[in-house]
């Protein structure tokens, strides 16, 4: 069952949708562009169920108590501040961007990454490409300073939807999720590119690839 209230966290008030028992695991889920805590209520459902006190809120300028009317109070570290005040009464764990940009750096929540389809790219590897480049299709380059590493962007892919900062490994007797790649690591790491993945299985189930 998914409940709705209001937080107050860093000066102000944001709209929260949140699932499971009060005393379970925490996990914050952040929705993206142009969504809101609503595109996680499917995962709300799952993680309550699972025993996880899961917490989606509407961020900032998707919340109405959380609005401000300057471009410049919905610059990044403004959105990282609103993050770990949500965050804090949970003592859940957070990466947030490093001083200067670059790599995050772990302070308390394991994040995962997501393609925001179907808004965005349903590709994983073009929003990786974009996490790491900050570059649209039209060649701008937008918030460099928020870039991160390439290993970095395809660590936040391997995780499982209950622990999807943990990366997935293969199990003896039991179904696989397998990326197979048609070249090495490094090169996929270089291009992250579609272009490079022989086969993608799910589950023990061949989802693309040759037949």
């Amino acid at each position: 069952m998914i409940d709705q209230h209001d937080v107050a966290a860093n000066g102000l008030t944001f709209s929260v949708r949140s699932a499971g028992p009060a005393d379970g695991r925490p996990v914050l889920l952040l929705h993206g562009f142009p969504q809101n805590s609503w595109c996680w209520r499917s995962q709300l459902d799952v993680l309550g169920d699972a025993g996880y006190r899961a917490v989606a809120p509407d961020q900032r300028g998707y919340s109405a108590g959380a609005r401000p009317v300057e471009v410049a109070d919905y610059a990044a570290a403004h959105l990282v501040a609103d993050v770990v005040a949500l965050a804090e009464p949970t003592d859940i764990r957070i990466v947030q961007p490093a001083p200067g940009g670059g790599t995050p750096q772990t302070t308390t929540v394991p994040v995962a990454a997501g393609t925001d389809a179907p808004f965005g790219p349903a590709d994983p590897w073009e929003v990786m490409r974009a996490a790491v480049s900050r570059t649209t299709r039209s060649g701008a380059v937008l918030g460099s300073d928020e870039a991160i590493s390439a290993p970095m962007a395809l660590s936040m892919f391997l995780g499982s939807p209950d622990r999807p900062s943990i990366p997935r490994s293969v199990v003896p007797g039991s179904p696989g999720d397998l990326c197979i790649l048609k070249v090495p690591l490094e090169r996929a790491l270089e291009e992250l590119s579609a272009s490079n993945v022989a086969a993608t299985v799910i589950e023990g189930l061949l989802i693309a690839g040759p037949v």
